[in-house]
């Protein structure tokens, strides 16, 4: 699904509406965890893996549903904008 396609136009109107009618913030958390699945996946469905391998609280998610699972945690932190910097200085360098 584009941004700028017919099924598009009809989605997000349904889902801020269906957002905006839900009760509980954590119901509007699941739901559009759920809208947003549903928006990659109608794309590719294959997208729908990344998209869970990097989705935040994967692991109480899984606690959720009876699987115990631990990943490691890394103590880092990383500015935001780290990799639009990093690719500046290396199109820098390598111009110059």
């Amino acid at each position: 699904m584009l941004f700028n396609s017919i099924s598009f136009l009809l989605f997000f109107p349904i889902v801020v509406a269906v957002f905006f009618m839900l009760p509980s913030v954590r119901i509007r958390n699941i739901f559009l965890l759920a809208a947003s699945y549903f928006f990659y996946m109608n794309w590719e469905p294959v997208y729908a893996l990344l998209l869970l391998s990097s989705t935040e609280n994967i692991t109480s998610l899984l606690n959720t549903v009876g699987l115990a699972v631990e990943f490691p945690h890394f103590h880092l932190l990383l500015p935001v904008g780290i990799s639009f910097y990093i690719f500046q200085a290396l199109g820098y360098s390598i111009d110059v």
